[in-house]
């Protein structure tokens, strides 16, 4: 937290141009705040056994932090997780190379598309609350199977 706050402190400093929909971290409660919210996310989603970027999703929409921003950050943590499990199964000699390879093949070329078509329709649209209905959709639709 103490570099969060000097980053925070020399961007202040020199005047940085932040977007309004920048998360700012202005106080020492602020940085406290947002790393109680991801360590709850990341705590519920080992629990339940599901990615912390679908938890924090919504967590950071409420923030009001660009949408854009929440897709990036959402995916980082979705591939962090992913690695985690793989390097667990991996270890404990489960995991079926086949079938990751096959299923992989498939979430790659969907990612490639997923991607180009949302930004291909925020820029015809020049809305990116797409990105926000392409979340809520997604979030809704995984935990329907729950």
């Amino acid at each position: 937290s103490k570099e969060i706050k000097r980053i925070h402190i020399i961007k202040k400093r020199d005047n940085y141009p932040y977007d309004k929909q920048d998360y700012k971290f202005g106080s020492n409660a602020s940085i406290l705040k947002m790393i109680l919210i991801c360590f709850a996310a990341g705590s519920i989603g080992g629990v339940v056994g599901i990615a912390g970027g679908l938890i924090l999703a919504p967590v950071f929409l409420s923030l009001g932090m660009n949408p854009t921003v929440v897709s990036g950050t959402n995916q980082y943590l979705a591939l962090i997780s992913t690695i985690s499990v793989t390097t667990q199964f991996i270890s404990m000699g489960i995991l079926n190379y086949d079938y990751a390879l096959f299923i992989g093949m498939f979430v790659a070329v969907g990612s490639v598309v997923g991607i180009t078509q949302v930004k291909r329709i925020v820029k015809i649209t020049g809305r990116q609350s797409v990105i926000v209905i392409t979340l809520g959709f997604v979030l809704a639709l995984s935990f329907s199977f729950l």
